[in-house]
């Protein structure tokens, strides 16, 4: 791989760790029977949807009509817009639903009301649910509510209903796999009572969206499917969640150092919130930090630079806290690579690959969603 290439911060890609990472996942679903519809919004890409399909992956979740249709011309023909549908979007979501087998969530029976009348196309409704991230959803004991959702889409020639979905968000908040564990058995017994009342209806199925989760546990009771997406990079968040090592993330921005402190033992890099996002992360021992160093090798990275770590961005800089030792042998005009906080956000941030197989950086809407 030729450093030279990369004169800027530049998202870097792994391909040998990101189909490992889709295969863990398939196989996973395949073993414990599950549906596998993985979600989009980390990688965005169509090279990694192929990925995908060589995998046997048939089906998708989104977070976006514009999502939705970027797919859709890339010949992904079965798509879960997994965030409340907007009614002001018809036109577009009639465009899809001619094309597709398109799935929206809702939560509101207004929604449903309004989408009724302006819908041309029959399309898929879940039903979301809140399972403890207080984002947007039901709670599984909102019977009145369910109930006149699904009489809205049973009474409907527009909607057929395809089961309820969640992102239980709280997941990401975890440390360590035995807190994912918890949250799950605080959940799980609701959606046993959910199915009880629930699994004769036509269409029933629950979804589970997020990727601690979707590693992690084993015993998933009335969970059919499972929509995860940050697992195809992971990320520093996953590490401290559980979910996964560093040497699992596949992705990393490569960043130039224009400065050096060694008073305040910093690092200037050319890295910032435009890069990266502001997503902070809190360790165990209660440093605050942007994204964690990892160790560069001829073919890509491994590991993680103990004692180093991303410590403050503003637009465009951003300051490494260094080792003395680690600040001693790095120059102005190095590369660092930095495994992001959150690898969703700085992948749609970056909106490109630089692949580490072949040193070819890759962009356009072929590649990634414009």
């Amino acid at each position: 791989m030729d450093k030279t290439l990369i004169k800027s911060p530049t998202l870097m890609l792994d391909e040998e760790k990101c189909k490992n990472n889709i295969a863990f996942m398939a196989d996973k679903a395949k073993r414990l029977q599950l549906a596998f519809r993985p979600h989009f919004k980390t990688h965005q890409s169509a090279l990694v949807s192929g990925w995908l399909k060589e995998a046997g992956v048939k089906r998708c979740t989104v977070s976006s009509v514009k999502m939705a249709r970027y797919f859709a011309g890339h010949r992904w023909d079965d798509i879960l817009i997994a965030f409340p549908a907007n009614p002001r979007e018809h036109e577009a979501i009639n465009k899809l639903a001619n094309q597709i087998s398109l799935q929206l969530l809702v939560y509101d029976v207004r929604t449903l009301e309004m989408l009724e009348h302006k819908l041309e196309s029959r399309v898929g409704i879940k039903i979301e649910l809140d399972l403890g991230s207080c984002r947007s959803g039901l709670l599984t004991t909102q019977y009145e509510e369910i109930n006149e959702l699904l009489a809205c889409i049973m009474s409907s020639s527009k909607f057929h209903f395809t089961g309820f979905y969640s992102h239980p968000g709280h997941a990401y908040a975890a440390h360590g796999k035995d807190e994912v564990q918890k949250i799950y058995q605080t959940f799980l017994p609701e959606l046993l009572d959910l199915e009880k009342k629930y699994k004769k209806t036509p269409g029933f199925c629950i979804t589970i969206g997020d990727t601690p989760g979707c590693t992690i546990i084993e015993e998933y009771g009335p969970v059919k499917e499972i929509s995860p997406g940050n697992f195809v990079f992971y990320d520093a968040m996953q590490v401290n969640i559980g979910s996964c090592t560093y040497d699992d993330i596949a992705v990393v921005v490569a960043c130039p150092v224009v400065g050096k402190n060694a008073q305040r033992n910093e690092l200037l890099i050319h890295g910032g919130a435009v890069h990266f996002s502001k997503e902070v992360l809190t360790d165990a021992d209660g440093t605050t930090h942007y994204g964690k160093l990892a160790i560069p090798t001829s073919s890509g990275w491994h590991g993680m630079i103990d004692g180093c770590y991303l410590k403050s961005i503003s637009q465009e800089h951003g300051l490494i806290h260094a080792t003395d030792e680690y600040l001693a042998k790095t120059e102005i005009g190095d590369i660092v690579y930095i495994y992001p906080a959150h690898s969703c956000l700085a992948a749609d941030l970056m909106k490109s690959y630089f692949l580490t197989t072949n040193g070819e950086q890759l962009m356009g809407s072929e590649i990634f969603m414009p």
